[in-house]
């Protein structure tokens, strides 16, 4: 815990459903994850091997708070996903990549049968929203 303005870091590390057809498994454990995540009130983290590539429907759902209705496709699988279904998959918090910004590191890759290289292991963060009150202390303090 962060002394001087309250907050915690909470760090979330998963090892998902490697089966590629388990789309909506992984989905709905990320689910979960970010439904313990949302009551923390500091810098949120989640790690692990997801067992899912970067432009995967699992990190879209976790960077975009929600996931289309219909055919998803991940990798060379697709799932139906009712409407219903994807309603049920929606969050407030805005996950980042810390792959993102690297330009000269690339994240460690796998070799998977039939699969091609990919980037199975992922770190994303999310940092909580200061109101304005909170950065201009930051600031100050920052000044100091």
């Amino acid at each position: 815990m962060d002394a001087s303005n309250n907050s915690t870091v909470s760090i979330a590390n998963l090892h998902l459903n490697a089966k590629p057809g388990a789309i909506e498994r992984r989905l709905r454990a990320v689910a979960t994850t970010i439904q313990c995540l949302e009551h923390s009130n500091g810098l949120r983290i989640i790690a692990g091997d997801l067992n899912c590539n970067a432009d995967s429907v699992t990190l879209q759902y976790m960077q975009n708070g929600n996931v289309g209705h219909g055919t998803l496709k991940d990798r060379a699988f697709k799932i139906k996903l009712t409407k219903t279904r994807a309603s049920n998959l929606q969050h407030n918090l805005r996950f980042k990549s810390v792959y993102e910004k690297l330009k000269t590191h690339a994240p460690i890759t796998v070799s998977l049968q039939n699969r091609g290289r990919a980037c199975m292991d992922h770190m994303l963060f999310e940092t909580p929203k200061l109101s304005t009150r909170t950065r201009n202390l930051s600031k100050r303090q920052a000044r100091r």
